[in-house]
């Protein structure tokens, strides 16, 4: 059985990995990187196209987007 000590400091690592990761993922995104390496990572969707726009309930915008890219 897990201690309670050792349960906190198996989170405390885990969070420290997903903080650095975040850091990682944040800077990729601030720095000039193209559109493309930012698709390649999972951070960015190109060749997306809007199909129409409206207002739905309670006054809310709506956007539908179609992708048009190469596959």
């Amino acid at each position: 059985m897990q201690t309670v000590q050792a349960f906190i400091s198996r989170h405390r690592t885990l969070l420290a990995q997903e903080r650095d990761s975040e850091i990682a993922r944040t800077s990729l995104i601030l720095s000039n990187a193209s559109p493309k390496l930012l698709e390649q990572r999972g951070l960015a969707l190109g060749g997306l196209g809007v199909v129409s726009a409206g207002v739905g309930l309670g006054g809310k915008t709506y956007v539908i987007v179609s992708y048009h890219g190469n596959l």
